[in-house]
């Protein structure tokens, strides 16, 4: 019976165009890694000896608690600008019930989700902001090396990716983005 139920298709959804769209999307966030990575290699060799592992793990951990907190709910809060655009009632909440990181649109596979509501490059774009996120995360890291503890940096990630970063984009792009 499960089985049986007609989940609808829309093609457009995973057309050419998107997939090079979307290309472009998982290229860009692949640099972002790298770069995360060559700045943990330039404070390699600029950190004291004793520092150096911590430093690497407290900013890989922080990368991904950064990473993270954005897909829990910072993508949603960018999101926000487009429902108050379009004038989705409760614009928020309603952002936040489409794409936080369980959301429905989140979730759902590209060519089932109704182009009227969401285009898929909205899905794979949100990889590309959380891992932007994360290296936000590490660059405020980078500027305190060596002077932050564990514990407060990593509370510090979890609001940057959480809130602060997701605030400022909104901010920035606004309502018509």
């Amino acid at each position: 019976m499960l089985f049986a139920q007609e989940i609808p298709d829309f093609p457009e959804q995973v057309s050419v165009q998107s997939f090079a769209d979307n290309l472009l999307y998982v290229l860009a966030a692949s640099a972002v890694v790298l770069v995360v990575a060559g700045l943990i290699l330039i404070d390699l060799g600029t950190a004291k000896r004793r520092n150096v592992l911590d430093l690497t793990v407290q900013r890989f951990v922080g990368f991904l608690i950064g990473t993270l907190s954005y897909f829990i709910v910072g993508y949603a809060i960018w999101i926000w600008q487009f429902n108050s655009a379009f004038a989705v009632d409760n614009a928020l909440w309603q952002a936040i019930k489409d794409w936080w990181l369980g959301g429905d649109l989140m979730n759902n596979y590209a060519q089932n989700v109704d182009p009227a509501l969401a285009s898929n490059t909205f899905q794979i774009f949100a990889s590309f902001l959380a891992v932007y996120a994360g290296f936000v995360c590490v660059l405020v890291h980078f500027a305190g090396a060596e002077r932050l503890k564990a514990l407060p940096y990593y509370i510090m990630c979890v609001g940057i990716g959480g809130v602060a970063y997701p605030f400022v984009l909104y901010l920035t792009w606004g309502s018509v983005s």
